[in-house]
């Protein structure tokens, strides 16, 4: 303020500096504001993550070992899905039944695709009729079943026979020989696993 102000001008200099001093505070709280809403908003990201990744219940455990298959759709409709085998010649990778996530292991020396007790409920399989399965650890109580779909990679296949084994453990299904059929074809050269369906 000036000596020479008179007490209008005073007066009037205080009321702005009043009201630039309130226009500041507004703006000041303004921007908390908004710093407050976005810390909510990534606070409730944050949590909705962490609760999906550590109470999410698949139908089986991940399994980090197993490998997403790769596909490959030709011009002419035809599809290859790659794989690789680790270095004991086993192929394990994911794959879906009934549009749940799995586990496969291919298994050439099975004739069906074989699936642990466990997993056949939270599979939506039935029980069909009850038999012996021939195992590497003897005949063991098992039961047929169809299962109603069946994809890997880009290929699926709908109405493949398999069996529920009684005395199977782990989270592996075994993909048998019943998965290649309407002209699907299986291949396996220099660790390379390629399933193959011409239309």
């Amino acid at each position: 303020m000036s000596e020479n102000q008179s007490p209008e001008e005073i007066v009037k200099e205080m009321i702005l500096r009043m009201e630039s001093g309130t226009l500041m505070k507004e703006q000041i709280k303004q921007k908390r504001q908004k710093k407050l809403i976005i810390f909510i908003i990534l606070s409730l990201f944050i949590t909705a993550i962490s609760y999906d990744f550590f109470n999410a219940k698949p139908e089986q455990p991940f399994d980090f070992k197993a490998q997403q298959p790769k596909s490959i759709v030709h011009n002419d409709g035809s599809i290859e899905v790659l794989m690789e085998q680790d270095k004991q010649g086993h192929c394990t990778f994911i794959g879906y039944i009934n549009d749940k996530r799995v586990t496969f292991l291919l298994d050439t020396g099975a004739t069906s695709i074989a699936v642990p007790h466990q997993l056949a409920n939270n599979l939506g399989l039935r029980r069909g009729k009850n038999l012996l399965s021939k195992t590497a650890n003897g005949n063991v109580l098992s039961y047929e079943t169809v299962i109603r779909e069946v994809r890997v990679g880009a290929i699926m296949q709908r109405h493949i026979e398999g069996v529920i084994l009684t005395n199977m453990e782990g989270d592996e299904i075994l993909l048998g020989m019943s998965f290649f059929q309407s002209g699907i074809d299986l291949m396996i050269e220099k660790g390379t696993v390629k399933f193959s369906k011409k239309l």
